[in-house]
């Protein structure tokens, strides 16, 4: 019997729950600030211990913050009826700048939704300047 939209949603916000309280995630900083099925919005506040020198966010960081914005952006709008596993296959991120004391913001959307695998986009920008690209300034 498939589940209501009340118990997918329910479902939804429990792995969003979930998710901010693993233990990586956690110790990172990240925050949810959007959660819906169009899309959600993830913040790493800086901090120097995710840097190499105190002042620039080191990649893993960053890819850290895309990887689990791309993953919240498929479970916000998951179909449980489909099952509950998940991971990341496969993710290319190109790095055009240095993030310098900044708070970042990942945007994640869903672009393909299928049986086995999903496809999303995820957009970092830097909150100083609201840019939307991985071109952050100093």
């Amino acid at each position: 019997m498939p589940l209501t939209d009340e118990e997918q949603q329910r479902h939804r916000q429990g792995v969003r729950k979930l998710m901010f309280e693993t233990p990586y995630i956690k110790n990172m900083g990240m925050v949810p600030e959007e959660w819906t099925e169009a899309g959600v919005r993830i913040r790493l506040s800086f901090d120097p211990k995710l840097s190499n020198d105190g002042r620039v966010f080191h990649g893993g960081a960053i890819a850290s913050l895309m990887d689990t914005a791309g993953a919240a952006a498929v479970w916000a709008g998951h179909d449980f009826d489909k099952g509950m596993k998940a991971a990341t296959v496969n993710m290319a991120i190109n790095y055009l700048g240095a993030a310098y004391e900044q708070d970042l913001v990942a945007d994640g959307q869903p672009l393909v939704r299928e049986q086995n695998g999903h496809r999303v986009g995820a957009r970092l920008r830097n909150v100083r300047s609201g840019r939307r690209d991985r071109r952050l300034d100093r």
